[in-house]
């Protein structure tokens, strides 16, 4: 699969990129009321059996079923070392009610430590991305353990804001400070 996935990359096939055509393709087809088959063109997409989840989740939710199902669900103290209102993937009885998570077992301190790393690089990159602050966007590249801490994390974070500026208008002034850094070089 890897293999695959870096020869795909020298061709120029970015997944991103290939997705973002899917479904643009996807979203054409869907503006016909005639459609009743599904697309051949979500085989490309990924996600094969979410709508399989969907379903069971919808008709879960309307007959009060009270399925067990994992999800993306408001944590409520299920996973007692992550903030309460964080968003976490667990077993979960789906009724009426909506989705209520059900207790994990008790993680090792090396599980416990890296989920609590890797949720709150998750919630400063979250914040990061809604207030455009610059120093934000440095903590959530240092919290990520795939990536070196010092100054070759920084590089890499202006590198992606200026490879990606037209997508990231809340980080206009950090960019434009940038770009004048480096001009001044």
């Amino acid at each position: 699969m890897l293999e695959d996935a870096l020869e795909q990359y020298r061709q120029g096939n970015i997944r991103a990129k290939v997705v973002q055509e899917v479904e643009t393709e996807l979203f054409e087809l869907y503006k016909a009321p005639q459609l009743k088959d599904k697309p051949k063109q979500l085989e490309l997409r990924g996600g094969a059996y979410y709508s399989d989840v969907a379903c069971q989740i919808i008709c879960a939710i309307h007959n009060d079923s009270r399925e067990e199902l994992t999800v993306s669900t408001v944590n409520r103290g299920v996973i007692p070392y992550l903030p309460e209102n964080c968003v976490v993937e667990v077993t979960s009885i789906i009724s009426a009610q909506g989705a209520t998570p059900l207790a994990c077992p008790p993680t090792p301190p090396i599980v416990t430590g890296y989920l609590q790393l890797m949720k709150q690089m998750e919630l400063v990159t979250v914040q990061a991305a809604m207030t455009g602050e610059y120093s934000l966007a440095l903590q959530a590249f240092t919290l990520n353990p795939l990536i070196s801490n010092g100054p070759q994390a920084e590089a890499l974070l202006q590198d992606m804001l200026l490879a990606h500026e037209n997508y990231l208008p809340q980080f206009a002034p950090a960019i434009q400070h940038i770009k004048e850094r480096r001009n001044n070089q």
